[in-house]
């Protein structure tokens, strides 16, 4: 069994550095292939200060800083039984899985939370779920928040706020999921009780995080998170030739990263790259060039950097978990 488990816990993390190789690949050869079309912008980055890129990621570990505290506090929330510190480093440890088409990977918490520290499913896969929507309420306020007349995209505030004002309604979500699932509980003579038993657990762990007073308190950090890279888009543009506003700033990186997130392609990679730099080369008068210069500093600067940063913990913590002996207990699943 030891063996099993050993053998299953490689097979993980060969396909996890798989697809980390793969997805550097396609970056690397990209980049390479617009420094040997565009002389221009070979110019620019060779004349780009050498602070830059570190000004880049100090910023952006802030934001993995307060994203951090967020997943510590829906943690507690969630009942999680674990010690702050493997639960901070357990999320740290899936950076690397936003690489993962749909960013599917991020499941990887679910499982070492379940393998290692004996917590089941229908709470850990509620926490995950929190977790996305409120980056995604986050982008949303922000796009709108940035879309000025100044930017010149300013119909599509309205839209915008609709959209997290639709967002925010997921918060009765759960109490419409189960009035569903024990509607089609019935519907089918009451069969397979375990199973919809299990999903109503979700569905009320959910509600908890998905609580007014638990959002209050946690969408100021996942706000501050995505504000700190726009603030490094708007402060680090005119080291490469470039202007960029604070509004345009928040709007291009919300978009940009709507876009990548809709693609469901790997980190989204090639869509949140062409979408960005479509953006800021739209805006104020940047040239192509600079605005390539500057997505790629900061895709390195956040994406790269993340995963190179999470992928230690990332193999701590699966080796951990596929050592762990015995099978979890199910009192965590209540």
């Amino acid at each position: 069994m030891d063996i099993a488990r050993r053998g299953a816990g490689d097979a993980i993390r060969a396909r996890a550095a798989r697809w980390l190789w793969a997805m550097l690949a396609v970056w690397v050869v990209s980049a390479l292939a617009l420094l040997a079309l565009r002389t221009d912008l070979r110019h620019v980055l060779a004349s780009t200060p050498g602070w830059i890129a570190p000004a880049c990621m100090a910023l952006a570990s802030v934001g993995f800083a307060l994203r951090t505290w967020r997943w510590l506090l829906l943690a507690r929330v969630a009942r999680i039984a674990a010690a702050p510190a493997t639960l901070a480093g357990i999320y740290v440890g899936g950076f690397p899985m936003n690489l993962t088409p749909a960013r599917l990977g991020e499941l990887w918490r679910s499982w070492v939370l379940w393998r290692g520290a004996r917590q089941g499913y229908r709470r850990t896969l509620p926490l995950l779920v929190c977790d996305r929507l409120l980056d995604l309420f986050a982008l949303l306020l922000l796009a709108a928040f940035g879309l000025a007349p100044s930017v010149g995209l300013d119909r599509l505030a309205l839209p915008c706020l609709l959209a997290a004002g639709a967002l925010a309604a997921l918060t009765l979500l759960p109490g419409w999921a189960r009035r569903a699932i024990k509607a089609v509980w019935a519907a089918t003579g009451r069969r397979r009780p375990r199973l919809f038993a299990s999903l109503l657990s979700v569905c009320r762990n959910l509600a908890l995080l998905l609580a007014p007073a638990t959002i209050v308190r946690v969408l100021p950090l996942s706000l501050c998170a995505w504000s700190a890279e726009a603030l490094a888009l708007h402060l680090l543009m005119p080291a490469v030739g470039g202007e960029l506003p604070l509004p345009a700033a928040f709007a291009s990186l919300a978009f940009a990263n709507l876009a990548g997130a809709l693609s469901l392609l790997p980190g989204g990679v090639g869509s949140q790259e062409l979408a960005l730099t479509l953006l800021i080369a739209g805006t104020a008068g940047n040239s192509t060039d600079a605005a390539l210069a500057m997505v790629a500093i900061l895709r390195v600067g956040t994406l790269w950097y993340s995963a190179a940063l999470g992928l230690p913990f990332f193999l701590y913590f699966s080796r951990a978990a596929t050592a762990a002996p015995g099978k979890p207990v199910r009192s965590g699943d209540r």
